[in-house]
C-alpha cells in the first residue's frame, strides 16, 4: 500500500510538472482538459513516442465517438452510438477518456479517478449525466476492442544490412534499432502503412546529398562554430516529443478561438489519429529503406567515393542520435501531420507560446507553419538528420493528414 501511495504521488508530481510546462492559464472545455491529462499521463507512464501517439489517438477517437453519439454532426470512427435525448456531452467525453486511460495506463488510475470526479462535479446529477457516462464508456470499449490486435504489442527481429548507406547502430553506445515492428502496426485512417509513397534518400553521387552532407556536418556538429546559440536552443527544444508540443499548441489555439466541445472532439481526434498514422507510415519507410544516420555517413564518407565529401572519423552530433534508421525523420513526419490538421481545422492566424520550465525553454510562434519550418531546421542543427529526410518526412505527414481529413470523421448532412 505504501508503494502504491508513493507511485501515485510521483505520478501526480509528474502531472503537475508537465501541465505547468505547456498549459495556458485558461481552460477551454472537457476535450482540452482531458487532452492535457492524456498527454501528461503518457509522458509520466514512460511511453515512447510511438506508443504515446497510439494512446492519444485512442483516447480522442473514443471521446469523439462519445460526443458524436450525443450530438451527431460527423461520421463516427468506430462506435456508431446514439445517446438518449438530453445526454451530457461532457459526461460522455469524460467517461470515454477515463475508460481508455485507465485501461492503457492502469498504474495512474488514482489520478484519472480524481480527474473524472472533478469533471463530473460540474455536471448536475440526473439522467443527462448517467446517460452520458454510459455512452462514453460504450464508445471507449469499442475503440479498445478495435485496437486490441493492431500489432502494437508485437515484436520483430531486426536484421542488420551491410553496404554503402545502410543503417548501422550509432555511438556512443550503439544500441539496437527500436520498434521495427511499428512498421506493420495497423493504421487508424490509412488503409496500410505503405499507402503513401516517399521519394527516398538522395543518391550518394547527387548534388542534393552533397548539400545535405555538408550542411549537417557543419551545422550539426557537437561543437559547431557555425551554429548560433539560438540554433542550438532550437535543436534542443525540438528534442521534446511532438506529442507534447503539438497537442499543447493546438490546445492553446482552440482555447483562443473558443471552439465548441463537438468541434474540439473532432479536431483532436483527427490531429492525434493523423499523427499516429504518420509515425506508422514513417516507420514503414524507415525499416524498408534502412538509411544511415549522419554520424555514420560522415565518419565513413571515404566509402562514398565523392572527393567533395571529406570524412571525419571523430565527428559527433549535437544530440545523441535516435536508435532507428534515418529516413524519413520521425519528428517531422509527426509535425507535418498534426500541423496540417491544425491549420485546416483551427486556421493558421493564431500564435501560441510553449514553455518548459524544467528545460528553461520558452518559444513563441505566430503560426503552425512557422513551427513546422523550425522543426525541419532543428533536426539538422541537432546533427541527427539530413535536410532532405526532414523535408520528405514533413511532406509525408501532411499527405497522411490530408487523407485523414478527406476520409475520416466527415460532416454529415
Amino acid at each position: 500500500m505504501q508503494k502504491r501511495r508513493l507511485a501515485t504521488c510521483l505520478v501526480a508530481a509528474l502531472l503537475v510538472l508537465v501541465l505547468s510546462a505547456v498549459s495556458p492559464a485558461a481552460r477551454a472545455d472537457v476535450i482540452t482538459d482531458w487532452n492535457e491529462t492524456g498527454v501528461t499521463a503518457v509522458v509520466a507512464g514512460g511511453l515512447n513516442g510511438l506508443a504515446m501517439s497510439r494512446a492519444m489517438a485512442m483516447i480522442h477517437a473514443a471521446m469523439h465517438d462519445a460526443v458524436n453519439g450525443v450530438e451527431r454532426r460527423y461520421t463516427s470512427y468506430g462506435a456508431d452510438i446514439k445517446a438518449p435525448p438530453g445526454a451530457s456531452r461532457e459526461a460522455a467525453a469524460s467517461a470515454a477518456a477515463y475508460t481508455v486511460l485507465s485501461r492503457l495506463l492502469w498504474l495512474q488510475t488514482p489520478v484519472f479517478d480524481a480527474m473524472l470526479e472533478a469533471s463530473l462535479a460540474r455536471i448536475a446529477d440526473g439522467p443527462a449525466k448517467t446517460d452520458g457516462l454510459a455512452v462514453g464508456k460504450a464508445a471507449a470499449e469499442k475503440i479498445l476492442a478495435l485496437r486490441a490486435n493492431d500489432g502494437a504489442n508485437g515484436s520483430a527481429v531486426y536484421t542488420h544490412r551491410t553496404g554503402l548507406g545502410m543503417y548501422q547502430p550509432t555511438p556512443p553506445v550503439n544500441p539496437p534499432p527500436v520498434m521495427p515492428h511499428w512498421a506493420t502496426v495497423r493504421p487508424f485512417t490509412l488503409k496500410s502503412p505503405d499507402q503513401i509513397p516517399v521519394k527516398g534518400p538522395a543518391p550518394y553521387d547527387s548534388a542534393e546529398f552533397a548539400r545535405d552532407f555538408t550542411e549537417v556536418k557543419l551545422m550539426g556538429a557537437k561543437n559547431s562554430p557555425a551554429r548560433t546559440r539560438e540554433q542550438t536552443e532550437t535543436a534542443r527544444f525540438w528534442s521534446i516529443s511532438g506529442i507534447v508540443t503539438d497537442n499543447a499548441a493546438a490546445r492553446q489555439v482552440a482555447i483562443k478561438k473558443a471552439t465548441s466541445v463537438t468541434d474540439n472532439a473532432r479536431i483532436f481526434a483527427l490531429l492525434n489519429m493523423a499523427g499516429a498514422d504518420a509515425y506508422i507510415a514513417c516507420w514503414e519507410a524507415k525499416y524498408r529503406l534502412h538509411h544511415w544516420r549522419p554520424v555514420t555517413a560522415i565518419r565513413n564518407a571515404a566509402a562514398i567515393g565523392n572527393p567533395n565529401l571529406v570524412a571525419d572519423p571523430n565527428w559527433e552530433p549535437l544530440l545523441v542520435t535516435p536508435a532507428h534508421p534515418e529516413y524519413p525523420s520521425g519528428h517531422t513526419c509527426y509535425a507535418g501531420a498534426t500541423e496540417r490538421v491544425s491549420q485546416e481545422l483551427l486556421g493558421d492566424d493564431h500564435g501560441f507560446t510553449l514553455t518548459f520550465p524544467a528545460m528553461r525553454l520558452t518559444r513563441t510562434y505566430q503560426s503552425f507553419a512557422q513551427a513546422g519550418k523550425e522543426v525541419i531546421d532543428a533536426r539538422v542543427w541537432a546533427g541527427i538528420h539530413f535536410r532532405s529526410s526532414d523535408e520528405h518526412g514533413y511532406e509525408l505527414g501532411r499527405r497522411v493528414a490530408d487523407h485523414a481529413l478527406q476520409t475520416t470523421l466527415r460532416p454529415v448532412p
